[in-house]
């Protein structure tokens, strides 16, 4: 069950990446750095944020992108390690009703 926990939450975060607003990381941007505000944003889309001694911004996201191709793929994964589970299941329980003479022949 730990397993699946951790998969499920991994699946969570990749999500809010992919679905996710961005709108507290460029809010972030705007207000002081010791705003007590800056502990309610979610900043889980946020990569990297400069901020340069002119005054100059630059602001870097995490690709939504990415964030689908891994859901894709973890998906691709559980639904192959599925069928196979189901395929087990099955052999045995064919195996069994073989073996009682159920297996209809």
């Amino acid at each position: 069950m730990e397993r699946k926990t951790a998969h499920g939450e991994i699946m969570e975060y990749l999500g809010n990446v992919a679905f996710g607003k961005s709108n507290d990381c460029v809010k972030l941007t705007f207000i002081d750095e010791n705003s007590p505000e800056i502990d309610t944003l979610d900043l889980t889309m946020l990569s990297e944020l400069k901020r340069s001694a002119s005054g100059g911004i630059e602001i870097k996201l995490l690709s939504r992108l990415d964030a689908m191709k891994l859901m894709l793929e973890a998906s691709e994964e559980q639904r192959e390690m599925d069928q196979e589970q189901a395929r087990t299941f099955f052999s045995a329980l064919n195996e069994g009703a073989a073996g009682n003479g159920l297996n209809g022949n």
